[in-house]
């Protein structure tokens, strides 16, 4: 499988070492631990969006030379950016994510940078698991959701920050995502903001609607001030800095509200919304017996401890079970077999064009009953042979396969 992201690499004619060491200007923190420095160093962070708020996240975290910062973002600069994001005139233009993530090599040459210009969608689970906390700075409801349900099942915490211009306000969201009762970005969502997911609205700081968007109400570009974005995305990465430091009262599931009307600064609790509408499923991370292209599905049911078929699910990271595939000729045939989303499934045979899957008859995840005459059969065998994750899953319990090895079979 291809990596989404591009790695951003030092040009050959300059060093890979920093001008100066973060622990040269990082002071002693009150009640704070004596290896801060070393604590930041070791952060990985993604960064979900490069505009307003998300650009600054991403000039901030080389600076305490963090080991790894991945940026995500599918836009471009445009003239406008320059008023609220705190790029220079030269990055008008210019891909968001590669153009952050560049900027965050030169200013931590040692930290490793990764860019994909494209959406978040795109991260593979293998990819998101290696990461320790992510920022989120988008405006657009989806990519929320589908931030939070990611992170969540990995205990992986998310920092989002978000401004309303009119009001001179703006929040900042620790979800720490520490266990299923934890609160998700969806918790907080209201009627309102269902109704628009629903109706597929996107909304976009561009002001368009791409070709590629899904339909929906045209969205607003961002109404505010560098002044008010620069400064909830500090408000973040200072958040981020308690909690790696665990300097002062805990913040994680809290919630930081700023005004610059009345000058306070409000902070409440997060907490789960028991109706809320999306899962809240963990997973249990455990090795597979040998490289997951090379394990059979029984393998795995073994590996993590599954007695009873009975409700297990099965997932296979990008890839759908596909039961049955139709050809344009009208013929349909069985096909059995893992296959991503726009993959054809194998030649027709009545008239041997390219099959597609049938979406009726397509599952993630898929129940494990429907796997049972494959359950003998490598996952390579089976059209998975790519395949760098699986989840086997039962309610809110999920055992979660990464595969770290590089034996990933074509």
């Amino acid at each position: 499988m291809e990596d989404p992201f591009v790695e951003i690499l030092v040009p050959e004619d300059e060093t890979s070492m920093p001008a100066a060491e973060v622990s040269a200007r990082l002071p002693q923190f009150m009640g704070g631990p004596p290896d801060a420095a070393a604590r930041l160093r070791g952060t990985k962070a993604l960064v979900v969006g490069a505009g307003s708020l998300g650009f600054e996240f991403v000039q901030q975290l080389p600076r305490w030379q963090v080991e790894q910062i991945g940026v995500v973002d599918r836009a471009r600069f445009k003239a406008e950016s320059i008023l609220t994001h705190g790029a220079p005139p030269e990055a008008v233009g210019q891909s968001k994510a590669i153009y952050a993530a560049q900027l965050a090599k030169r200013l931590s040459p040692r930290t490793r940078v990764l860019a994909l210009e494209g959406e978040f969608a795109s991260v593979p689970l293998s990819r998101l698991a290696e990461f320790d906390v992510v920022f989120l700075a988008t405006d657009n409801l989806l990519a929320e959701l589908q931030v939070s349900q990611a992170c969540l099942p990995l205990r992986l915490p998310v920092v989002q920050g978000s401004v309303h211009g009119g009001t001179l306000s703006g929040h900042v969201r620790f979800f720490g995502h520490g266990e299923s009762s934890s609160p998700c970005v969806a918790c907080g969502f209201t009627a309102e903001e269902w109704s628009h997911l629903n109706a597929n609205t996107f909304f976009s700081c561009e002001g368009h609607r791409s070709p590629t968007s899904p339909p929906g109400a045209t969205g607003q570009p961002t109404m505010s001030v560098h002044a008010l974005c620069s400064l909830l995305a500090q408000l973040g990465l200072l958040y981020f800095m308690r909690d790696r430091l665990a300097l002062g009262a805990p913040v994680r599931d809290t919630s930081l509200e700023f005004c610059a009307y009345t000058q306070q600064i409000t902070t409440t609790k997060l907490t789960r919304n028991l109706r809320c509408r999306c899962a809240h499923v963990m997973y249990r991370r455990v090795s597979p017996p040998r490289s997951l292209a090379t394990c059979s599905v029984r393998e795995l049911l073994r590996a993590a401890g599954v007695e009873s078929e009975q409700g297990v699910r099965f997932d296979v990271a990008d890839f759908y079970f596909v039961e049955q595939a139709t050809c344009s000729c009208g013929a349909q045939q069985p096909v059995h077999r893992f296959a991503r989303a726009a993959e054809h499934v194998g030649l027709c045979h009545e008239c041997r064009r390219p099959l597609a899957r049938h979406p009726f008859h397509s599952f993630r995840p898929v129940p494990v009953s429907a796997l049972r005459e494959s359950f003998e059969v490598p996952l390579h065998l089976l059209g998975a042979g790519e395949a760098r994750s699986a989840v086997v899953g039962s309610g809110e319990d999920a055992v979660l396969f990464l595969d770290r090895s590089e034996s990933a079979i074509p």
